[in-house]
């Protein structure tokens, strides 16, 4: 249930970002921001996780 309601999200913030004409970039972010979040799992010797990389674009639609 967990998945189907992080997919709901991701679908809502892409209309968002296509309605509102910044669709193409927001998806480009989206999967720049995924390698960054690797990274910082990396870096920080820490196990990714699909809540922390919703966290992460949590963050970023919020400043949109």
């Amino acid at each position: 249930m967990m998945i189907k309601k992080l997919l709901d999200k991701l679908e809502r913030y892409e209309q968002q970002a296509y309605d509102g004409g910044y669709g193409s970039d927001w998806l480009e972010k989206v999967g720049e921001e995924f390698k960054f979040y690797i990274q910082k799992c990396v870096d920080s010797n820490i196990k990714p996780t699909i809540k922390g990389f919703e966290k992460y674009i949590d963050n970023i639609a919020n400043k949109d």
